[in-house]
């Protein structure tokens, strides 16, 4: 599956800042597991139990301040960690429009694409040195 709300697991053995590692994470209620997971399912020729392969990064953790959820909560309602939030996406930001909209709204918020609508209450994201492009 390609967009990540529409997933139950997301496969990888580390962590990654990758536009659907970030929105499976900001969705929560996903279980984050290695390949050794599909692997064991491949060679049982059934689904395994999620604990046991579940991702541990905590060099990745610590580097970029935050924790893996020990079991996800399934039956939760998503976190809405951007819920109310307005981002503007600025010139030379290393994540496409596309990507960081599925990244955004999927957890809760709301990217504009309109200059004229900035406020202070707007969230740009930008690339370092590019802030003539959006600062009045």
């Amino acid at each position: 599956v390609a967009d990540p709300r529409q997933c139950t697991h997301l496969v990888c053995d580390r962590v990654k800042t990758s536009p659907n590692f970030l929105a499976a994470m900001a969705l929560g209620g996903r279980w984050f597991v290695t390949s050794a997971w599909v692997e064991d399912s491949a060679q049982r020729k059934t689904w395994s139990e999620e604990e046991p392969f579940l991702l541990s990064d905590p060099e990745s953790e610590q580097r970029l301040h935050f924790s893996l959820s020990p079991r996800p909560q399934l039956d939760a309602p998503p976190p809405q960690v951007f819920g109310g939030m307005e981002f503007f996406l600025g010139e030379g930001y290393p994540m496409r429009e596309k990507e960081a909209r599925l990244v955004i709204e999927s957890g809760g918020g709301r990217l504009t694409t309109r200059k004229t609508h900035l406020s202070a209450s707007v969230i740009v994201l930008s690339a370092r040195g590019q802030e003539k492009g959006w600062k009045s």
